[in-house]
């Protein structure tokens, strides 16, 4: 209780002062008008002229334009999320579908548990790993940098964020897809084309994958968020010149 009353007697003093004690007027300020009445209780507003036209939002930490800074960091964002986004997906689907047909074997529980044990390890740990020894230790990409060709940000700097993101993304998509297979493999439909004579594999291929990419590509579409989210940490720690190193800032 004495802390709370410190902070109850604080807040009731400096709002009483706020309301009793009368604001001293800006020195030097050309905007204000001193030749006031100095009986009066008030002071003069400050004129300031009205806005000409239609002014951009600026940046409060580099001053810049809003839509110049969107239009010069959307590029690099998008050439590392894309290439992952789509990699991710096409992997991840058929990586799902392998394991649904070995389902409730040794080989599917071991992929489920190192996918749950992959899922638990923080992206920051997957960044850091993936720097000391492709960058630092076997030299194999470079850690930092970026240039304004697109090819060769794609053939250098970009592989490495691409190549973690894909990997850091497939044990949450494995898993989920991997239901998604096994809820259709479950379904009537199923069963009427295994009766019919079709093989496994058709009816993985033919039947349950093309009903099963109804909720992927939802999934798809939710994930997008997601996938800025994560591109944070990478052009940060890659110097990236892209979208989250500016929300960061």
């Amino acid at each position: 209780m004495g802390y709370f009353g410190f902070e109850v007697a604080t807040g009731f003093t400096c709002t009483w002062r706020s309301f009793t004690e009368k604001p001293e007027p800006p020195k030097n300020d050309p905007k204000v008008d001193t030749k006031a009445d100095p009986k009066s209780d008030t002071q003069a507003a400050p004129k300031v002229a009205p806005p000409s036209g239609c002014q951009a939002v600026r940046s409060w930490a580099t001053n810049e334009e809003v839509p110049k800074i969107l239009a010069t960091r959307i590029g690099p964002t998008l050439s590392i999320m894309i290439p992952v986004l789509v990699l991710e997906t096409i992997i991840a689907i058929f990586l799902a579908i392998g394991v649904a047909y070995v389902r409730g074997t040794l080989t599917d529980r071991m992929i489920m548990m190192i996918c749950t044990i992959a899922m638990s390890i923080s992206f920051l740990v997957y960044i850091i790993v993936a720097q000391y020894y492709f960058g630092f230790k076997w030299g194999v990409f470079p850690v930092q940098g970026w240039s304004d060709n697109f090819w060769k940000n794609m053939a250098t700097y970009a592989p490495l964020p691409i190549l973690l993101a894909i990997f850091v993304g497939l044990a949450p998509a494995l898993r989920l897809y991997r239901s998604f297979f096994l809820d259709e493999i479950n379904s009537d439909y199923v069963r009427t084309a295994r009766a019919k004579g079709l093989s496994e594999n058709k009816v993985l291929l033919k039947h349950v994958m093309r009903n099963a990419m109804i909720p992927i590509i939802t999934n798809v579409g939710i994930a997008i968020p997601s996938l800025f989210v994560g591109s944070f940490l990478l052009e940060s720690f890659f110097s990236i010149p892209g979208l989250g190193r500016e929300i960061l800032v």
